[in-house]
């Protein structure tokens, strides 16, 4: 019993271990954290999202005199 808990263990920590790596290799910016201007735009967009403001595609096409 002890060497399959001990041989599940290991498993698991290989494959986070892996998955890590992977993040880290194919994600430039992992483990970066986002200066607290970019924070701020975020939770307001999530926010004006929530709050339902947002604008068309015909609405924004309009405004940029492309249509």
């Amino acid at each position: 019993m002890m060497n399959v808990n001990l041989t599940e263990n290991f498993r698991k920590e290989l494959k986070k271990l892996l998955r890590e790596t992977l993040e880290e290799f194919l994600d430039p910016d992992f483990g970066l954290e986002l200066k607290d201007e970019v924070k701020h735009a975020l939770e307001k967009s999530l926010k004006e999202k929530e709050d339902g403001n947002l604008y068309s595609l015909e609405d924004v096409k309009k405004e940029l005199g492309l249509i």
